[in-house]
């Protein structure tokens, strides 16, 4: 019963966030830019989930970027492997047809700001810049 439960939430946060329930990556919503294909902003939001960082994603795009939104909540796993999902993310964003090609632009809030400082920092060949806002940094007990 609890496995129909899971796979029922997990359908409906696929159709809620905009993606497919083919996707290897954790649910994304696409915000799409005026002019059609533009440079690639990732936002993660904080733990209250991603629907509290929808207006600020759709501010992104109407300033002329082709904006996904993720919920922080499902990449920061305890004990690693968020790094590869949040990769998958930026992979799918930069496929998009409505995508520049080059590097993304990762604005992250709350707990996804540790998602940010944690593993988008590491991916220089995909992520030209980290915006971190108020981000949960409590973990952090060495720096290097």
């Amino acid at each position: 019963m609890r496995a129909l439960l899971r796979s029922l939430l997990l359908l409906v946060a696929c159709i809620a966030f905009g993606a497919r329930a083919d996707d290897a990556g954790p649910p994304q919503k696409e915000f799409l830019p005026k002019a059609g294909t533009e440079r690639v902003v990732v936002v993660v939001s904080g733990q209250t989930g991603a629907s509290n960082y929808t207006n600020i994603s759709q501010d992104f795009a109407d300033a002329g970027y082709y904006t996904v939104l993720v919920d922080g909540n499902d990449l920061w796993i305890k004990g690693g492997g968020g790094g590869k999902l949040l990769l998958g993310v930026i992979e799918r964003a930069q496929a998009s047809p409505h995508a520049l090609p080059g590097k993304v632009g990762v604005v992250t809030f709350s707990l996804g700001g540790a998602v940010g400082l944690t593993y988008a920092t590491r991916m220089p060949e995909h992520v030209a810049t980290v915006v971190a806002m108020y981000p949960l940094t409590s973990f952090i007990k060495d720096p290097d």
